[in-house]
């Protein structure tokens, strides 16, 4: 017997005849995370593996808490500018275990010009080294896995409470509860260094998370200038025609404490790869007679999201900020700026310039 042909007129499925079509991916509102991986477990996973003190777990799920009942942007006025379908980071992998210091026999050597500098790249450290007189004065630069081991009360008290991060921010929530790596930089009562402090963070593997936290605490009438640069950990990868490179996640904070009269000046360039997306916060107590000066460079990365909280809390306190922006191709800043004077005769001075090609977009 011969098969015979469907007769003439009758309809033929078209699943059987259609090529079969791509997997649409769910859609995702311009508000939404893109990515899961901030639960739990991973509060959990980054305690238990890195042998926290119980007073940390419970601090992190504290902020889990917080995370999620929190929107992501706290200020309805500005939620019509969110956007952050430009990340896709659903299989993106946090780093658990970073090190504490660098690897034995790293040379621990200054470049030239500075006072103090700190190379984080991913999960490790690369360089870590002061001056003869920055050492002298009393001045401690390390990470937060070795203030555990060498002052775990200050370091407590720095970190507990989470007093120096927005409150009503869910992406500040994220950096408090899921931090791998942190850096402390602690400046006695009347040092001042005469060359920068210099901070590198090298992120930029594809598929993975990097969160870190930068505390920086100045003592009365301290003088520091400080560098940060969030760069590339490698050369860019290309992939075969057709694929993409997945993107990979930097989310960074500098939690400022400035004693009476201290002065800090921080200039920080962002020019993390074209596949990054990254998250930032700045958030600075400033005390009586104190001023801060903030010099920051947007240049890199596929979307950045920064947000600044200076709070005046002394009397006479100042800040100055200015920052600009440098945007190609599909690039989106996302940039917010609050300054709260709640000392008298307070003075803020804010500048935030942009320059735009192609498809690129900022919101300040």
């Amino acid at each position: 017997m011969t098969p015979t042909s469907a007769p003439s007129g009758e309809a033929v499925s078209a699943s059987k005849t259609d090529p079969a079509r791509p997997v649409r991916a769910p859609r995702r509102s311009p508000a939404d995370l893109p990515f899961r991986f901030a639960d739990q477990a991973l509060a959990e996973s980054l305690a238990a593996e890195r042998s926290e003190p119980d007073w940390l777990l419970a601090e992190r799920l504290a902020a889990l808490a917080a995370f999620e009942v929190l929107p992501v942007e706290s200020n309805q006025l500005y939620t019509p500018y969110v956007d952050l379908r430009g990340a896709v980071l659903d299989e993106v992998r946090p780093w658990v275990r970073t090190a504490s210091g660098p690897a034995e026999g790293a040379a621990n050597t200054l470049p030239d010009g500075v006072d103090g500098v700190i190379d984080l790249r991913e999960d490790a450290v690369v360089a870590l080294a002061l001056s003869p007189a920055a050492t002298l004065a009393g001045v401690t630069l390390e990470t937060f896995g070795a203030a555990l081991a060498r002052d775990q009360d200050g370091l407590r008290a720095d970190l507990e409470g989470g007093a120096k991060l927005p409150t009503d921010d869910k992406l500040a929530q994220l950096a408090r509860g899921f931090w791998s790596q942190g850096v402390r930089l602690l400046v006695p009562d009347g040092v001042r260094l005469a060359r920068p402090i210099l901070i590198r963070w090298e992120s930029g593997n594809p598929g993975r998370a990097l969160i870190t936290r930068t505390l920086v605490r100045l003592g009365a009438g301290a003088e520091v200038s400080l560098v940060e640069e969030q760069v590339p950990s490698g050369a860019d990868i290309d992939c075969a025609a057709g694929e993409t490179v997945p993107q990979g996640f930097f989310h960074g904070t500098m939690e400022v404490v400035l004693g009476t009269d201290a002065r800090l000046a921080v200039a920080a360039i962002q020019d993390l790869g074209p596949r990054q997306v990254v998250f930032q916060h700045r958030f600075a107590r400033i005390g009586e007679g104190a001023s801060l000066h903030w010099a920051l460079a947007q240049l890199g990365s596929r979307l950045v999201r920064s947000r600044v909280d200076n709070r005046l809390e002394g009397d006479r306190s100042s800040v100055e900020q200015a920052e600009i922006v440098f945007g190609t191709d599909e690039q989106l800043f996302d940039l917010t700026s609050y300054t709260r004077h709640l000392g008298r005769d307070t003075t803020g001075n804010l500048l935030s310039k942009g320059a735009l090609l192609d498809r690129a977009r900022s919101y300040m």
